[in-house]
């Protein structure tokens, strides 16, 4: 409830801070209006209390609807707003109200956001009252902010400085069917329907949720939670988000596996790559050890054609010398051949001469006087060599070992050059003989 000190513009400022839009607010509370019409529309009780209405979007709803009904609050700021809307709306306590109300007359009695603002004892009163006042058939509403979300429990729920404490959805349940309702059904709303993060499952559960309950004795078909009202609570987003983790995980699994294969198959592509490789650099060191070998071979090679390119650059300078001496030769066995050519020419005259002087009848006729001169010669030739036996034979015996060897050789020279010379001379007496003649 509000406190008195709280009974300003102070509360419902803050309603429109933290609460939010008008229109927003109705949209999240249209999902309890078909539950509402069962109850108006059966003819049971006579129209809708709303307790705590604050700024009457509830009433707005229902009366937009076609029904009837009233929305009571204790802070007249709050109801400021409705009034000049002209919505049915009454400042006054809740309690105060609920006292002038018959018993078994409205059709249904809701209280959203209020019964977090009362102590335990006053929402026991507060709950058996509503029991009171509903015709049979009719139906309660209750909702509250839901503290199985650990952001709501633990911390928006007390944003509210008149917040009293959070009332969890099994405790309020239990508490409705204590004070007389034999039928109820939680409805989780503004939750996550997937989490998709461990804070989706912390924070996404609804963060309001409502119960509805039916007093006993109408004919109505009993309540169910429609479509898309099933609200999430942690237990459902843990179970929803641990079957997504495990999905997840066995994708993952597989993934890993088939990652793991690929990887493997992978290594060994690598392995056969790497053994190429290894053969290949092998193979090119080889090569490079043969080349090593072949570039050794190849200096000897260009050392040894390099000796050749001398050898040749001598021969051929040989070769020169050899053509300028065969050149020299080709002359000079020309000059050879003309020279002999001309001894033979020279030859053949004086053999022509000798043949006419031996041929000639002077020849003939002087021969018993070359005869004598044969003889001389012969004799002088006779004297050498029987000089030369003397010489030697006194030589062998030593005899006349002190006479000068040379004083010998000059002497026999001597003797042989006036031989000679006598010779010479008869032979030239004989010639001029000849000539004269």
């Amino acid at each position: 409830m509000v406190s008195e000190k709280m009974n300003s513009d102070f509360y419902r400022k803050f309603e429109d801070v933290y609460r939010g839009d008008r229109e927003v607010i109705k949209k999240r509370l249209s999902p309890y209006a078909a539950y509402a019409a069962e109850s108006l529309e059966s003819g049971y009780g006579d129209g809708f209390l709303d307790l705590g209405c604050g700024r009457a979007e509830w009433v707005e709803l229902l009366t937009g609807l076609g029904f009837s009904g009233i929305g009571v609050d204790s802070d007249v700021s709050m109801i400021t707003l409705p009034a000049h809307l002209k919505l049915n709306v009454k400042h006054i306590d809740l309690f105060d109200y609920l006292k002038t109300i018959s018993d078994d007359s409205l059709s249904v009695v809701s209280a959203f956001h209020v019964i977090e603002h009362v102590d335990f004892d006053d929402l026991i009163r507060l709950t058996r009252e509503v029991h009171r006042v509903l015709a049979p058939g009719g139906t309660l509403i209750f909702e509250t902010p839901n503290p199985e979300n650990i952001s709501v429990g633990s911390s928006s729920f007390y944003l509210d400085p008149s917040h009293d404490r959070p009332i969890p959805p099994p405790l309020l349940e239990f508490l409705i069917g204590y004070c007389g309702f034999d039928e109820s059904i939680v409805l989780r709303l503004q939750g996550l329907e997937v989490p998709t993060s461990l804070y989706g499952v912390l924070v996404g559960s609804s963060r309001d949720y409502g119960v509805v309950a039916r007093k006993s004795g109408g004919d109505l078909l009993p309540l169910i939670v429609r479509d898309g009202l099933e609200g999430s609570s942690s237990a459902a987003l843990s179970a929803v988000y641990d079957a997504e983790m495990e999905q997840r995980l066995s994708s993952v699994e597989k993934n890993a596996n088939d990652t793991l294969v690929s990887i493997e198959a992978r290594m060994d592509e690598l392995s056969s790559s790497l053994e190429t490789q290894d053969r290949t650099i092998k193979q090119a060191i080889a090569v490079a050890n043969d080349a090593r070998s072949l570039n050794t071979e190849l200096g000897s090679i260009l050392k040894y054609n390099e000796s050749l390119l001398m050898e040749k650059v001598e021969f051929k300078s040989q070769l020169a010398s050899a053509r300028q001496r065969q050149k020299e030769s080709r002359i000079t066995v020309s000059n050879l051949k003309e020279h002999i050519a001309n001894q033979e020419r020279m030859l053949a005259v004086s053999k022509m001469h000798y043949d006419s002087i031996f041929n000639s009848k002077l020849w003939r006729a002087t021969k018993i006087i070359r005869y004598p001169l044969d003889l001389i010669k012969r004799g002088i030739g006779r004297s050498k060599v029987f000089l030369a036996r003397v010489y030697s034979f006194l030589k062998k015996k030593g005899v006349g070992a002190g006479v000068n060897k040379l004083a010998g050789r000059q002497l026999l020279s001597a003797r042989s050059a006036s031989l000679s010379s006598a010779l010479s001379e008869n032979e030239n007496q004989i010639y001029d003989q000849l000539r004269q003649k």
